[in-house]
């Protein structure tokens, strides 16, 4: 169950994290939040973004189509 565990929670991303797997600042990221463009999830009081709906988001958003396609995510 640990193993289960550790791969749900690596699913989801800190707002730092997805800023740079998208290449955005945090800030960025934080301004989508507001505007409901990316959905989050809460844990206790962190809030976190889904990685395929980070993924799925910058692949219609100009300027980052091109980079879903460089990312190689198993």
């Amino acid at each position: 169950m640990v193993g289960k565990e550790r791969k749900i929670h690596r699913d989801f991303l800190k707002v730092e994290t997805a800023a740079e797997l998208i290449e955005v600042s945090p800030w960025t990221i934080r301004k989508w939040i507001k505007e409901k463009r990316i959905r989050t999830y809460r844990f206790g009081g962190a809030v976190r973004i889904k990685e395929s709906d980070l993924l799925d988001f910058a692949a219609v958003t100009p300027g980052k189509t091109g980079l879903v396609e460089q990312i190689n995510i198993p």
